[in-house]
């Protein structure tokens, strides 16, 4: 079990819109199937999030590396961010 947490940039928000909840969202679902990690819980909050997570294969790393890689690309496009 992990409790895994990550915040914007200098404390800036990174769920502004319901959209971008959404789609953090949807990339946690995909996260739990791609990587097999199981979410237990999770708390967003406008400046960052917190998740229980649990993992058979060792892989939060990896894991962990992909969603925030993937949220971070998706939502600098969205909100034109460098």
């Amino acid at each position: 079990m992990y409790h895994v947490f990550a915040r914007g940039h200098d404390r800036d928000v990174i769920f502004g819109e319901d959209r971008d909840r959404e789609h953090f969202l949807e990339l946690l679902e995909e996260l739990s199937q791609r990587f097999r990690i199981r979410v237990y819980a999770f708390a967003l909050i406008p400046n960052h999030y917190h998740l229980l997570v649990g993992t058979p294969e060792g892989n939060i790393s990896q894991g962990m590396q992909w969603l925030n890689g993937s949220y971070g690309i998706w939502y600098n496009r969205k909100h034109d961010r460098t």
